[in-house]
């Protein structure tokens, strides 16, 4: 038994890209067991003539944590999708809030592709790192010497903390 509730499409602009999502939320009876499994389905659609991989789409998720809280994860195909929630100091990380990154595996040319959010026991976000391309959130007191090369000419300094950094140098 489905009961199926849509909500209205919203276009998304990141990246100088368009585009555009409808939320179909799944609501999945299940007699026999006497329990309620939720399911919410993204529809991200990609008005491009090229398709888009391992994209980062921010999604503004308030009406989906009213339903199911901020313990989930989102399925590309069956499988887990990484996705972090973003702070209001732009760091993206495991603490829930109702902004989230995920990295869509595909999203084909002129065409939609979908994301399933599941209810779970716990929260499935990860950190920056798995979501972009490149991430730091210059939490440290020094230069992720993995992510950046520092060259010295003349004098000057570098600073990291409180999730900034300062570079000043003559």
């Amino acid at each position: 038994f489905f009961i199926f509730l849509f909500s209205n499409t919203k276009i998304l602009k990141t990246n100088n890209k368009t585009l555009f999502m409808r939320k179909l939320l799944t609501l999945l009876i299940i007699p026999l067991l006497s329990s309620i499994a939720f399911s919410i389905n993204l529809e991200i659609f990609n008005p491009n003539n090229y398709s888009l991989q391992n994209y980062q789409v921010k999604l503004n998720i308030s009406n989906i944590t009213k339903v199911i809280g901020y313990n989930f994860k989102i399925l590309y195909d069956n499988n887990p999708t990484p996705y972090c929630f973003e702070q209001s100091n732009g760091e993206c990380n495991t603490s829930p809030t109702d902004i989230i990154w995920v990295k869509v595996p595909f999203i084909p040319a002129n065409q939609s592709t979908f994301l399933n959010v599941i209810k779970t026991a716990e929260n499935n976000a990860v950190n920056g790192d798995q979501v972009f391309d490149f991430y730091d959130d210059f939490n440290g007191n020094n230069l992720d010497s993995d992510k950046w090369t520092v060259y010295s000419y003349g004098s000057g300094s570098i600073i990291e903390s409180n999730g900034y950094i300062r570079i000043t140098g003559r």
